[in-house]
């Protein structure tokens, strides 16, 4: 029988901010999350299909084209592909075209996530969405805000010459027809969100340094986005490569590893099912085992959900023809 792969599909943050180095480092942050996919599908990308986008797009006249996708989702490659520092032709085929992306532009997070959501509503299976990014949601030029919604104020920039306090609002449309552009686009990035989570899209929500102003709006995003963590900050903030590779990682592993298994089609018989972790047999039993929650899907319990979430099984079979074994 086979077991469907989840699909893991990155939407990466490459406006012109994500150029500026991690904090205690020689690399950009654009560079850190290319690092941190990388390193993720080398342990689990052969557990899932695989896709990006970027935003904003590439062709970008005025710096807040919808962002686009930059590598249709494809099935990870085989484990041994990716050892030794080689790598299987999928996972190349994405390093390369990510290393192509040139942070530029603005933050276009909104209608991105938008012009997204039909292509990969269509993908079989179950879809996760990461999205990774170092600031505010704006490129929304119908928006009209106060200073306590102006990116410029909330970060205590100056524009030209004047210095964006409480009292001064940088956003102001009468300063520049592009100043609206920089009101922090929050409502319509959640609702986003929420259009991806009603058609069955979740979206986990990484927050790279610069982010940390808007903590509350991320926070939002990671609740709306079904993945909000237990405690404080509900998604998941990075300060550096080490942090954002282990929470690619542990978003990875949960993607990957979920205790859910969906079947492409029923069993001609579930008496006559077995589960593998490797090539190790996992009895049935509603403790520490299996069991069936519908005709063509299955659920770990107990430890082996655990076993399975330690990132330690390298591959789950499901195998029809032998009497089932139980505990």
């Amino acid at each position: 029988m086979i077991v469907k792969r989840p699909n893991l599909y990155f939407v990466l943050d490459a406006s012109g901010s994500m150029a500026e180095p991690l904090p205690g480092d020689t690399r950009t942050k654009y560079y850190g999350t290319q690092v941190a996919v990388r390193d993720v599908l080398v342990e689990i990308g052969h557990r899932v299909n695989f896709g990006a986008a970027a935003f904003p797009a590439a062709v970008n006249p005025d710096g807040c084209a919808a962002g686009e996708e930059v590598f249709e989702t494809a099935p990870g490659d085989p484990k041994e592909a990716n050892a030794d520092g080689d790598f299987g032709p999928n996972l190349y085929a994405l390093l390369q075209t990510l290393s192509r992306v040139k942070p530029q532009g603005g933050t276009p997070t909104a209608i991105t996530l938008d012009a997204l959501r039909a292509k990969l509503a269509l993908l079989p299976g179950t879809t996760t969405v990461v999205l990774a990014t170092d600031g505010a949601p704006n490129c929304n030029g119908s928006l009209l805000c106060d200073a306590n919604h102006c990116q410029f104020n909330i970060e205590r920039n100056m524009v030209d010459g004047h210095d964006c306090t409480p009292d001064f609002n940088c956003c102001d449309a009468s300063l520049s027809p592009n100043a609206p552009y920089y009101c922090v686009d929050d409502d319509a990035t959640v609702q986003a969100v929420d259009a991806l989570a009603k058609a069955g899209i979740k979206t986990y929500v990484i927050g790279m340094p610069g982010s940390e102003h808007y903590a509350d709006l991320l926070d939002r995003v990671a609740v709306t986005g079904q993945t909000a963590r237990a405690g404080s900050p509900r998604y998941y903030a990075v300060a550096d490569v080490a942090q954002l590779s282990a929470a690619v990682r542990q978003i990875g592993v949960e993607v990957a590893a979920s205790c859910l298994i969906e079947l492409d089609q029923p069993p001609p018989d579930p008496a006559r099912v077995n589960v593998y972790f490797d090539t190790t047999l996992l009895r049935s039993g509603p403790e520490n085992g299996w069991v069936w929650i519908s005709d063509r899907a299955l659920e770990l319990r107990g430890s082996a959900c655990a076993d399975l979430k330690s990132g330690n099984i390298q591959q789950v079979q499901v195998v029809s023809g032998c009497p089932t074994m139980v505990f």
